[in-house]
């Protein structure tokens, strides 16, 4: 592509007006060029990237660095996204992760560094309603972790604080993203705070063996979120008091309120049940009067 417009290349929908608009009106002239020039043209321009960039294209798309960077640096989360990819796995890597929607026409090595930088501009509070918001903010919560392990015990908080963060999006997440921030979470906080997770186990293991034989009413607290079930309403592995509450037991409710279930939270029990195909004991707590959080037995105490 050498900054050159693609003037061969057919894509789908609008964007393929504009691009022949600005390879007629450009004449081959340099994108360098092309973009630095003023007037309708630079906008028509950089409409039809953008959308080419976007996604908005059928066949693949051959892209180059300065154009990725160039969007990302409007403020474009798609290409801040990719950029954090190109980064972090390196731009062959990434072009296999993003689907073989791209043909980069450069070779770029991992820079987590940078990666982190473009991560975070896609994961700024202003991209709240993209999906690649949560994606970049779980990126982050996974390279912090892997920082922590190699030796930077600080960077675990900051993997902590990008997890939660994850956890409070309202589109975007998945139930296996949601149970690996859990899990991570927890494994995290022992990590950072060995005393108090000393004492959460040293009172879980006391109460071990009375845990199923707790009954409706009673008040409990979780000791392990990592045990919650955030989807299971959507199955009929569990037997509900009634469909209200069986419709308020999950994820999508509970982030209306940016409520997540944690450790150290007190809820009561509102029914026992079995999971249809474990055969475990599972509790529907009611939390705060207000949130339906169904949980195994071995993850309260």
């Amino acid at each position: 592509m050498n900054n050159q417009i693609p003037q061969t290349q057919q894509p789908a929908g609008d964007s393929a007006g504009f691009l022949k608009i600005g390879v007629r009106f450009g004449n081959g002239a340099s994108l360098k060029n092309l973009m630095n020039s003023g007037g309708i043209l630079k906008m028509m321009m950089m409409f039809c990237l953008m959308l080419c960039v976007s996604g908005g294209v059928r066949a693949q798309t051959t892209v180059s660095l300065s154009v990725i960077k160039r969007f990302a640096e409007e403020g474009n989360i798609n290409n801040q996204y990719i950029l954090g990819q190109i980064y972090n796995y390196g731009s062959k890597e990434a072009e296999k992760l993003l689907g073989g929607k791209y043909k980069f026409d450069f070779d770029a090595d991992k820079n987590i560094d940078q990666a982190i930088y473009w991560y975070k501009k896609a994961a700024d509070d202003g991209h709240a309603d993209s999906a690649l918001n949560a994606q970049a903010r779980l990126k982050l919560g996974l390279i912090y972790q892997e920082k922590g392990d190699d030796g930077d015990k600080n960077s675990y908080k900051e993997s902590i604080y990008w997890f939660e963060k994850y956890l409070k999006n309202q589109v975007g997440v998945t139930d296996i993203g949601i149970n690996l921030a859990i899990a991570s979470i927890d494994s995290l906080k022992a990590k950072v705070y060995p005393s108090s997770r000393a004492n959460i186990n040293s009172s879980s293991s006391k109460s071990a063996a009375t845990r199923t034989d707790l009954t409706a009413g009673q008040q409990v607290e979780i000791i392990d979120s990592g045990k919650v079930y955030s989807s299971i309403n959507k199955t009929d592995a569990l037997t509900w008091p009634n469909n209200e509450i069986k419709t308020k037991a999950c994820k999508e409710e509970w982030g209306k309120f940016d409520f997540v279930p944690k450790a150290g939270m007190k809820g009561k029990i509102i029914s026992v049940t079995k999971h249809s195909s474990s055969g475990k004991t599972v509790y529907v707590l009611l939390i705060d009067n207000k949130y339906y959080v169904p949980i195994g037995a071995d993850g309260v105490k």
